[in-house]
Parts: structure tokens; sequence; C-alpha cells
């Protein structure tokens, strides 16, 4: 790259950086713009202000393409700036000149970028050293500039993979590939040494350069602003999205289904949320969920032959997340219902090919290049060329996206380049329009754009979902370092296999390969292995030793508290010491817990036992009661129905023996009703009473079904737990 062009690269970058800083809050992004035109209305002061003049010397100062539609958004931001000055030329006709400036957009420095630049050069010849490559510096600066706005990774993605060719010169007979083929591959295996590079650099700054890394995350955030804002016109604040279907594809779809990464995830769903906020329907072609089965099965049967790699098979090392993913590929319609995602199919109709062609859908999957993988490529194709036929010739501006109906997201930013390359030279899309595709990217900054909200959280998590997408071990790598180690000594291949499963060495392996298998050989595999327990022991200090330094200060700011908080802190210091002495004290601590809760679950179950004992005891109690009164009832009726009887005698009787004959016939009469008569003659009656009453009682009190665990005493008027109180029958208490 020349000096000019990698000036401009460079002030794109400051742009980019100063852009993020300008719009951290909530405000209007536009006006955030402003002070980054500040050298040309400097360089061209009295001049006339000439929309298409604008954007061409947006372009050549940084290489920002700015529409000229957005430009016309821009000009009330950049005279209420002070940047330009309306001169009234007639009471119906004004213009506008570049005012006079003194002051130079210079709030993010040139330094910065060059600290930036300093640190990868000097991350990146280290690497390049161990693999006895040439260091070009221009090359390596150029790649990772354009990276560091770019984020997409893409030619890792593309890279075939080298596990499926001959590598052992078997003499195997093939067929040579077509020169195109080879020149696309070759170009691609380059470029992706460059994205390694880039990605390993930013992975590295993330967990032991915060500083750093939030000057990255300044620029990416800039970038992903840029790539919208410039180029689109303010759509308001009343910008419903409820007539659009936003199609996903699998990769997205997979994320947003939480199936890949932590960090995809997180950024899959705040897009997902926001897209149902703002009204839009959020769908999928029937075709990208047969791809999402076909690589959920492939990763789970992998995995569980020990030969699956990447987040998804990491995180089926996880009990519940393996019955989650195998929920999910059982039961994939449920599941999309469940999140609000329908399934589409693609047109087939004749009358849809008038839009698009079978030969255009061809002639565009062909422009992709050389995918691995010929399927997937062939979906991605199907895809863009599906939502052409369903937009059914409609093209919009992009400031009137929400009218477009159907667009496709995708997390494969070759495929969004490719299709609007291939339509432009169709004739079938013109600048400033909504292509059929955009890039996950893209649309973070869009939706940020024009709703606000955590564009830094978004930016975030596409940084680091991206550069850890990127850094995915690859299947050849892996076969390579697997093949040679076994040859040399299985016990090492069986440790290369273990440390494959975590994510910091998988991406270890990529950074000291460059993701190139033909880099390993017999020779260096033991060394690279080696590299990369090295490298995750280091880690595994920096973060014990990042950790002990943060309870140090803790421990100092904390001293002058109780000295019950100053000894707490030196156990949580010591125990930093001796990971082995924490792990026993926690099982320790853990058991007794585990103990308590034990012993305080059988004695809430045994007070649960005693409160339904009393309250049973309470209703047998209550019935005995019962019983008894009906029975003094009962007796006393029938006493005074005697009585009676016996006193009409005494009336009409003047003989004084039949008198007392009567006297002694009604005592002795009353005392037997009030004794035993009642208890022989009616006493299955009473205690069917009793019973009924005893039921009552249980119901009332909600204790019906638990009184089959005890045993009743009725004369001792006792409720005894039954020996067999582990068996709980539920059944009719009169039966």
């Amino acid at each position: 790259m020349s000096e000019s062009a990698n000036s401009k690269v460079d002030r794109s970058v400051i742009a980019y950086a100063f852009l993020a800083q300008a719009t951290r809050g909530e405000g209007d992004l536009f006006s955030g713009l402003t002070p980054i035109f500040k050298p040309i209305a400097k360089i061209h002061a009295g001049e006339i202000f000439e929309i298409e003049e604008f954007s061409s010397l947006v372009d050549q100062l940084y290489g920002l393409k700015v529409h000229p539609w957005a430009v016309e958004d821009l000009i009330p931001r950049l005279e209420k700036a002070g940047l330009i000055l309306r001169i009234q030329r007639s009471e119906d006709i004004h213009e506008f000149v570049y005012s006079e400036i003194s002051e130079e957009f210079d709030e993010v420095t040139e330094s910065d970028i060059k600290y930036i630049i300093k640190r990868f050069m000097e991350f990146s010849t280290k690497i390049l050293n161990q693999n006895n490559l040439p260091v070009d510096e221009s090359a390596l600066e150029d790649g990772f500039l354009t990276q560091l706005v770019d984020m997409s990774f893409v030619s890792i993605l593309l890279k075939p993979d080298r596990s499926k060719e001959d590598t052992r010169g078997s003499g195997t007979l093939s067929l040579k590939k077509p020169k195109e083929q080879s020149d696309w591959e070759e170009d691609v295996m380059a470029r992706s040494k460059v994205d390694i590079l880039c990605a390993s650099f930013i992975i590295d700054a993330f967990y032991n350069d915060p500083s750093l890394y939030d000057l990255v995350m300044r620029i990416a955030t800039g970038a992903i602003l840029s790539e919208v804002i410039l180029n689109l016109q303010d759509p308001g604040e009343t910008v419903t999205l409820k007539d659009l279907n936003v199609v996903l594809d699998a990769p997205f779809l997979m994320s947003a289904l939480n199936l890949t990464s932590e960090e995809s995830y997180k950024f899959s769903i705040e897009i997902c949320e926001l897209l149902r906020e703002k009204g839009a329907k959020l769908v999928t072609f029937d075709h990208s969920i047969d791809e999402l089965k076909d690589n959920l099965k492939a990763v789970i049967t992998k995995t569980k032959d020990g030969t699956g790699i990447g987040a998804t098979a990491r995180r089926l090392k996880s009990t519940s997340f393996a019955a989650y993913a195998n929920t999910v590929l059982q039961n994939t319609d449920t599941v999309l219902k469940r999140e609000n995602i329908k399934k589409i199919v693609a047109p087939k109709s004749n009358l849809s090919f008038q839009y698009f062609t079978e030969a255009d859908q061809e002639g565009f999957e062909h422009s992709l290049g050389f995918y691995q993988n010929r399927t997937a490529q062939q979906r991605d194709a199907e895809s863009v060329s599906a939502i052409i036929r369903l937009r059914r010739g409609k093209q919009v501006k992009m400031g009137r996206l929400h009218t477009s109906d159907y667009i496709f997201i995708t997390e494969n930013t070759w495929v969004v380049k490719q299709a609007t390359r291939f339509l432009k030279r169709r004739n079938l899309f013109n600048d400033g329009e909504v292509p059929p595709a955009i890039s996950e990217k893209y649309l973070a900054g869009l939706l940020w754009a024009m709703y606000g909200g955590k564009g830094n959280e978004l930016t975030r998590h596409l940084l680091l979902a991206n550069c850890a997408a990127a850094l995915e071990p690859r299947n050849d790598v892996i076969a390579q370092m697997h093949r040679f180690l076994s040859e040399i000594d299985e016990k090492q291949a069986e440790v290369f296999n273990v440390l494959m499963t975590e994510e910091r060495a998988g991406q270890y392996a990529m950074q000291l390969t460059l993701g190139d298998s033909s880099f390993i050989t017999k020779d260096n595999a033991p060394d690279v292995l080696g590299q990369i327990k090295k490298a995750l022991i280091e880690k595994h200090e920096t973060d014990k030793k990042t950790e002990i330094e943060s309870l140090l200060k803790l421990h100092e700011t904390e001293l002058g508290k109780r000295d019950e908080v100053s000894d707490r802190l030196r156990h949580k210091l010591l125990d930093a010491n001796s990971e082995s002495l924490e792990t026993r004290s926690q099982l320790k601590d853990t058991k007794k817990r585990v103990e308590q809760i034990e012993a305080a679950l059988e004695a809430e179950k045994c007070a649960r036992i005693d409160e339904k004992k009393r309250l049973v005891e309470r209703c047998v109690n209550n019935a005995v009661i019962y019983e008894k009164r009906i029975y003094l009832i009962v007796g006393f009726i029938i006493a005074a129905i005697t009585g009676l009887i016996a006193w009409f005698e005494l009336l009409n009787s003047q003989v004084l023996w039949i008198k007392a004959s009567a006297v002694i016939f009604f005592t002795v009469i009353t005392a037997l009703f009030l004794w035993k008569v009642p208890d022989h003659i009616l006493a299955d009656w009473f205690h069917n009473l009793r019973a009924k009453k005893f039921k009552s009682c249980l119901e009332y009190l909600g204790i019906y079904q638990d009184v089959v665990l005890f045993d009743i005493d009725w004369k001792r008027q006792r409720a005894f737990l039954r020996k067999d109180k582990a068996i709980f029958i539920k059944k009719d208490i009169g039966k």
C-alpha cells in the first residue's frame, strides 16, 4: 500500500475511534459525526459547499463512502456545528459555503493508532518467526487495519480444509484443481493467516491488556456506526418494522437459540429482542433449518466420538446443555415456535423465477468461490435468491429499509459482499438501496443508528464472538496434530485431545500454527503441544496473580475494619495461593451444607408429620366428643319417654305399693338407658356418626389424604404413625 493510501487508512481508523467516542451516549448519532469534517472545512474555507464534491472529499480524506442523500441529511448538523454557513442569495434561493475555522480534528491522535499497530507487530512477529515465515510489515499493517474495522475474519471461514486432501503423498490419483480455484484458495490461505493474527491479538488484549482492548473496541464500534450512518438518511424516531420479515441464516439462528458460544448468544439475542420490540417478524428458510439440524447432529456425533471441537462441542460436556441441544434437534419446529421464529419456504414457482432465474442463481453460487462444504454454498445462494424473488422486484432506498419486505441476515460477510457485486453487474441493485442480504454487524449498527441503545455492548459481544469463532480449531489442524503425536507418543495425543476441549487451548493451537496444517510436522508437533501447555500454564498463573493482587488490594482497603473481616481476607489470600486446599475446603463445606440441609429437611419432615398427627388426634377427639353428646341425647330421650309412662301410672294409681314400684321402675330404666342400652342397641349407628364426624373434620383441616399414615386408638383418643409410613395409599376412610 502506498504512503498516501496508508495514511488514508490511518485517518479512517482515527475517525472510527472518534465516532465511537462521540456517540457513546443515547443522543443524536448523526450530529456526533460533524467534528471529523473539520479538516475539509478548513481547507475549503469560503468555497461553495457542493454535496457531490463533499462526498468525494470525505472519501479522499478518510476512505469513508458517504452517499449524497446522507450528506443532505447532514447539512443542518454541519451548519449547526459551524462548519458551513448559509448565504441567502434571494428570498427563495440560498447556498452554503465552508466556514473559516481554526480547529483541527484531533480528539483522537494518530499516536493511539500507531501504538496499536506497534503492539500488533510485536505480537505477530514472534509467531511468524516461530513458523519461519517472513515478516512483511506493510502487508501486516494493511491487513490489520482492514480487519480492525471489518471484524468479519471471513478468510478463515472460507479457507480450504487440508484434512480432506491427501497429505501423506500416498500416490493416490486425483483430479488437478482448476487454476481459478487454486488461485482463489491460495489468496484465501494468505489472507486467513493475517486474520488469525488479528483475532489472536484482539483476544490476547482482552485477557491481558484491558486498556489496549478498549481502544480496539472504540475503533470497531466506530466502524460499525460509520458503515451505517454515513450511508443512511435519518429515519426519524417513529420508524416501525412491522412490515419487515427478517430472515435468519443457519449460523445466526444457532446463535439466537444459544447453541454456539455465550458471546454469540448475547449478541444475537439482543438483536432479536430489539427487532421484535420494533415490530419485525423473525423467520428462517426451511433449508436453513435443515442446515442447523445437520450442523447440530454432526457436532453431537463427533462429541460422542471424542472428536468434537468448537464452542458447541465444549458446551456439550454440560449435561443440561446436551439435553437442550438434543431437544432442539428432535423438536426443532416446537423450539422455533416457542422462540417466535417462523419457518418459511423459498419460492419455487415460475412466477417467482421471473425476478431471479435459475441461471441467475447458478451464476451467483459460482461467484461465491469454492466452499469446502458445497451444500452450504448452495444454501447461501438459494437464500439470497429467495429474498430477491420474495421481494418481486421491489427496490427501496436504505432510508426506507422497513418497507423492503424481506431482508436476509447472515454471519457470512462474504455472501453479503458477493451478493452486492453480483446484483450490481446484473443491474438488479444500485448503490444506496437495501441489498437482499446484510451482515449481523451492519444490522447492529443500523439498529443503533435508528433506535439508539446498547451500542458498546453489541460491539463487545460481536467483536469477541467473531474473534473466538475465527480461532475455533480447524479440523485439518487438529487431525494433523493428532496424527503426528499418535505416531510419536499415544499419551501426548490423548493429552492434546483433552486440551482441545478447552477454548483457550484451541485458540493457542490456531495462533501458533496460523491455522495452517501444513505448518505442522512430525518434528515440531511436540513443540507446538508444549507451547500450548506453557501458554495455558502462564494464563493460569497470570489469572492467579491477578486474583491474588485483587485480594491484596481489597485486604489493604479493609485493614481498618473489624478483625473478623481482616481474618476472612487473609484466609482468601491463602486459599488463592493453594488451589488444592481451597478445593478440599470447598468440598468439606459443601458436604457440611448438604448434611445441614438433609437434617433440616428431615426435621421439617418430622415436624410436618407431628403437625399432621396433632391435627388427626384433634379430629379423633372432636369425633369422640360428638359421639358422646349424641349418646347422652339419645339416652335422655329414651329415659324421658320411660319417665312419662311411669308418671302417668303414678297419677292413675291410688295404691301405695304401685306408686313405689313405678318410682323404682323409672329409676332402673333411666339408669339402664343412660348406661348400657344405647351402647348395645345403637353401637354401629354411633360409630358411623363418629366416622362421619371424623372425616368431616379431616376434610375441613385439609388432611383427609394424610390419615392413612396413622393408626387410630379410639379408646385412648390417640393417633400412631404406621410402621409402613413410607407407603402412601390414598383411600376412603369409610372403606
